[in-house]
C-alpha cells in the first residue's frame, strides 16, 4: 500500500472530486464511463486539458456506485467544475492538500475488491515527463 501511495503523491494533483450520480449506476464501469464523459465535456468547454484517477465505489450496503477522483491540471477552476458536474448528480470538488491524506484514502478504496478504477487524460508529474492515459 505504501508504494502505491508514494506513486500517487508523485503527481501534481490540484483537486479532489466526488459525485453521486442522479441516475443510479449498478455497474462500476458505467459510473466510470459517466465520469470520463464529464471530464471530457469539461475539457471541451474550457480547453483545459486534465488528468484524473477515477474510482467507482458502491454506496454502503448497495450495488449503486459513486465516484471519487484526484484531478491533475495546469489551470483548473474547481468552483466552475463543481457547478458544471452538478448536472449529473450531487458533487463536491475541493482543492487538493498535499499531506492531507487523500492519496491514502484513495489507495485504501482502490485495494478493495468491490471498487473499480481508471486513469483518464494527461496526469502531470511533479517532476519529469507527464503521462497521457488516453
Amino acid at each position: 500500500m505504501r508504494d502505491i501511495v508514494a506513486w500517487l503523491r508523485g503527481f501534481n494533483w490540484v483537486a479532489t472530486w466526488s459525485i453521486s450520480p442522479s441516475v443510479p449506476h449498478l455497474s462500476p464501469l458505467t459510473a466510470i464511463a459517466m465520469s470520463r464523459r464529464i471530464l471530457r465535456l469539461w475539457q471541451e468547454k474550457t480547453g483545459c486539458p486534465l488528468g484524473a484517477v477515477v474510482l467507482a465505489e458502491p454506496h454502503p450496503g448497495t450495488q449503486i456506485f459513486h465516484i471519487h477522483s484526484l484531478i491533475s491540471a495546469d489551470d483548473f477552476n474547481a468552483d466552475g467544475f463543481e457547478q458544471f458536474s452538478r448536472k449529473w448528480g450531487q458533487t463536491e470538488v475541493k482543492p487538493y492538500r498535499p499531506g492531507g491524506g487523500y492519496c491514502r484514502y484513495v489507495v485504501k478504496k482502490l485495494l478493495r475488491p468491490d471498487v473499480e478504477w481508471d486513469l483518464y487524460g494527461k496526469i502531470i508529474l511533479k517532476e519529469g515527463e507527464n503521462v497521457d492515459y488516453n
